[in-house]
């Protein structure tokens, strides 16, 4: 199967090198070993053959959204056309999507903005009317609470529940954890832990009291760290960071912490979502003053409970075989024209 994934960020699109771990690169990757001719990019002429379009969404009205219009015009133009689609999210703050929809079509010149349409990529800043038909086509269906299925990533621990509440949809949110085709670097022994706090949100004293911490702070950024896992290694205990508004969202730091063979501290939220009788039930002084043997059991209790509670690659597998069926076994189906702009 020809698969192209389409979206309206960077993220979703980009494929530098030097790129973070992000969800569309995951799902490229797994769909890749499963078969399927993948093409990531917001590439007009590979889209007219795909059997299926993976359309990545987010809000239309998001300066970061640099390919928005490129990305409503690819789904917009699979929902015209009948080609089978998927819609994925990459952002927890989950519920501006849809309302940044329903408030474009209210206003369509806020989308065409001078501010947001000097931020767009190039192949945005002149559009036709075919274009815009697509467009408007896209925005429709956004705006609606019900769309084609929605692949989210999260964590098995995770409620899809949730996140179709916050997206404000009554379609299928699908789970995704694809945490099997993370790439993990080789180990890397450490010979002297050091007591030092990791996050990998932008560090600032809402986030953690600076008079709570006896040990330096050190941002992690995962678009400029060269090997993660050893940056890991050298914690007695690690914390993420706040999971933004949406407990049990993927993101690699579980992988990447249990594999350094270090221990995972995260929000109280994502503790609870995890669970009470779980390793990753923890305050920073269940860990503060471990001794280096109690804390060496801790990290391998963590990492075997994550062994047993993370999807595999036949899980994943199974789950994007079983999402793509969903979708494509009607076939082409009856164009869909938009047939109105008011929300």
């Amino acid at each position: 199967m020809r698969i192209h994934i389409t979206g309206m960020n960077p993220r979703m699109v980009s494929q530098r090198t030097r790129e973070r771990v992000t969800f569309a690169r995951a799902l490229e990757q797994a769909l890749c070993e499963t078969g399927h001719q993948v093409y990531r990019g917001p590439g007009r002429g590979w889209h007219a053959d795909a059997d299926l379009v993976l359309g990545g969404v987010t809000s239309a009205l998001s300066p970061g959204a640099t390919y928005a219009l490129t990305g409503l015009e690819q789904i917009g133009q699979a929902l015209l056309d009948g080609t089978p689609l998927l819609l994925f999210v990459d952002d927890p703050d989950l519920g501006k999507t849809r309302a940044a929809a329903q408030s474009a079509i209210r206003d369509l010149d806020r989308l065409y903005s001078p501010y947001l349409m000097s931020k767009r990529v190039k192949q945005s800043r002149s559009t036709t009317g075919q274009q815009r038909t697509c467009i408007n086509a896209a925005l429709v269906m956004l705006a609606e609470e019900v769309w084609p299925p929605v692949l989210v990533p999260l964590h098995p621990w995770a409620s899809s529940a949730i996140a179709a509440k916050r997206l404000g949809i009554v379609s299928d949110v699908i789970p995704i954890d694809v945490s099997s085709v993370l790439g993990l670097p080789e180990q890397h022994e450490v010979e002297h832990r050091a007591p030092v706090w990791l996050t990998d949100r932008h560090y600032s004293a809402d986030l953690l009291d600076p008079d709570r911490v006896t040990w330096p702070v050190i941002p992690v950024d995962s678009a400029t760290m060269p090997n993660p896992v050893r940056v890991y290694g050298v914690a007695q205990g690690v914390h993420q960071g706040a999971i933004a508004r949406m407990p049990g969202w993927w993101t690699p730091t579980p992988s990447y912490v249990a594999h350094a063979r270090a221990v995972y501290l995260c929000d109280a939220e994502e503790s609870r979502a995890i669970g009470t009788n779980s390793p990753y039930y923890l305050t920073p002084d269940d860990v503060e003053c471990l001794p280096e043997a109690v804390n060496a059991d801790l990290a391998h209790a963590q990492a075997e409970y994550l062994k047993e509670t993370m999807w595999n690659s036949d899980t994943l597998s199974s789950a994007l075989t079983d999402s793509i069926g969903r979708v494509s076994s009607s076939g082409k189906q009856a164009t869909r024209r938009p047939t109105s702009l008011t929300s």
